[in-house]
């Protein structure tokens, strides 16, 4: 994905990262969490492992690529390293492209991600 050409913002919330295998694992897993195929499988593309800098085997979703294509934003689920550890449904990692690729995401910010009331 290269979007340095694209001019204006760029948003790519059509893309899931996951390190499933085939359809059946996909669709095995969302009924799992109570989600719709339907809804979901509606953009087929070949996936793409980005590296262990950002693909874990935990679930990572919902990227967003900064329109410059230096900063990927993505949501991980229940990962040990969420504001609220493993039962924290969600946070949000961000990644930035260097010369030998992707960064080591980090979590982006404990107020930005965390569902508890601020101190």
């Amino acid at each position: 994905m290269n979007t340095i050409k694209a001019r204006g913002w760029s948003q790519i919330d059509a893309i899931g990262i996951s390190n499933t295998v085939n359809k059946g694992e996909i669709v095995r897993d969302l009924l799992q969490y109570g989600l719709k195929t339907q809804e979901v499988l509606t953009f087929a593309a070949d996936k793409e492992n980005v590296g262990k800098s950002i693909n874990t085997t935990y679930n990572e979703s919902k990227p967003v690529i900064t329109s410059g294509g230096n900063k990927l934003y993505f949501s991980r689920h229940n990962y040990p390293e969420n504001v609220g550890g493993d039962r924290d449904e969600m946070d949000i990692y961000v990644s930035e492209m260097k010369a030998h690729g992707w960064s080591k995401a980090t979590n982006a910010d404990v107020h930005l991600t965390t569902t508890r009331p601020m101190e």
